[in-house]
């Protein structure tokens, strides 16, 4: 036994500094996109490698809504989505209705999720323009939420979507978790009354957060000249944001889809702490 080493593993583990480099961090994206249609198109929406999709206007119909549903799950996605929409086609008896109105909304997601215990109030849900889950984002629970703004530049399109961020913000603050909130909203966010709300909770859009971090303003999102697609991020997730793309080679009509990047850690930060002695 002169030259034999007793007592050792033959396939040590890892060392830990190897351990916590190699793997304390993900990549997770987010991408926001307007498909106009998700009827036929997953593929195309799955090529985009993204862990979690925030879809606005869908034209989901409830028909069309239980075909996407079982094709997303045998491709390990999750869907959540809005109420469904209202069928643009007229039958004189049942038949399933494939062409939707022009609204709707929907949560794709491979990571661990969940329905939101809480609903939105019934007039958000009956406009088929919001729908949230909680999302399982490395270590945190973070609510999602996809929105759909109202389109046009009258008065009354900006009231009522300046109705549909403040209703959200409402429903974001009662749930207490930190929500990122994606979708076409057709106006920029910061021209609404509502936006002052989520400014002083230090929420910042993905525009403007990128222009800060990297030092760059990112192209339009719908036919070169709006950024009305777009990510609003909590203070909590601005830090851990890697990269932002605008992405010009889709086929989704007239909208570019974002792709926000997120370093995440995989663990929860171990904890230790010393056993102080009290007095008696």
């Amino acid at each position: 036994l002169l030259g034999c080493r007793v007592g050792e593993a033959g396939h040590p583990g890892p060392v830990d500094d190897q351990f916590l480099s190699n793997n304390q961090n993900d990549s997770i994206r987010v991408a926001i996109i307007n498909p106009t249609a998700i009827y036929n198109k997953i593929d195309d929406i799955l090529e985009i490698d993204a862990h979690c999709y925030c879809l606005a206007e869908t034209s989901a119909t409830e028909t069309i809504q239980k075909t996407v549903t079982p094709i997303a799950r045998q491709k390990g996605f999750r869907p959540f989505w809005s109420a469904p929409v209202k069928s643009r086609q007229v039958f004189e008896f049942d038949r399933p209705a494939y062409r939707g109105e022009s609204i709707g909304t929907c949560c794709l997601t491979e990571l661990p999720s969940r329905q939101c215990p809480l609903e939105f109030t019934d007039d958000l849900i009956a406009s088929c323009r919001v729908c949230s889950c909680i999302v399982r984002f490395g270590a945190l629970d973070v609510l999602v939420i996809t929105v759909y703004g109202l389109t046009g530049s009258i008065p009354e399109a900006k009231k009522a979507n300046d109705y549909l961020l403040a209703s959200i913000f409402e429903y974001m603050t009662i749930t207490k978790l930190p929500t990122l909130i994606g979708g076409d909203f057709n106006i920029r966010p910061e021209e609404l009354a509502s936006w002052n709300l989520f400014q002083q909770l230090g929420y910042k859009d993905a525009f403007k957060l990128n222009f800060e971090k990297f030092g760059f303003e990112l192209p339009p999102t719908c036919n070169q000249k709006t950024r009305n697609d777009t990510l609003l991020i909590p203070p909590i997730l601005q830090g851990l944001v890697s990269d932002i793309q605008i992405l010009q080679n889709c086929i989704f009509d007239s909208h570019s889809p974002m792709v926000v990047s997120f370093d995440l850690p995989l663990h929860k930060p171990s904890v230790y702490r010393w056993d102080m002695p009290r007095s008696w």
